[in-house]
């Protein structure tokens, strides 16, 4: 089975590795509430991460990720953002 879920770790996890071929999408992240690193990059399965907006201070969006620029707007502590060639973010 290819795990597609992590909502079960909603408390504990603090980095996540979703990049590519990755199985995981925005319903399996939807219940994160701690989340600091996310890798979804080439994830086009997830689009949105402002439910991390308090927690989130690293994000890797780059090349054919899902994430545009509503999924980031209310980020609100993020400190590095990786979104080379993601024409969806601009700002």
């Amino acid at each position: 089975n290819k795990i597609n879920n992590v909502n079960h770790l909603a408390n504990t996890l603090i980095e996540l590795d979703c990049a590519g071929r990755s199985e995981i999408n925005q319903h399996g992240i939807k219940n994160l509430k701690i989340l600091q690193k996310l890798n979804a990059r080439d994830n086009k399965k997830i689009k949105n991460v402002n439910h991390l907006s308090n927690t989130l201070i690293q994000l890797d969006c780059r090349d054919n990720c899902g994430i545009d620029q509503d999924g980031i707007k209310n980020l609100k502590i993020l400190q590095y953002l990786y979104a080379t060639y993601n024409k969806k973010i601009y700002n």
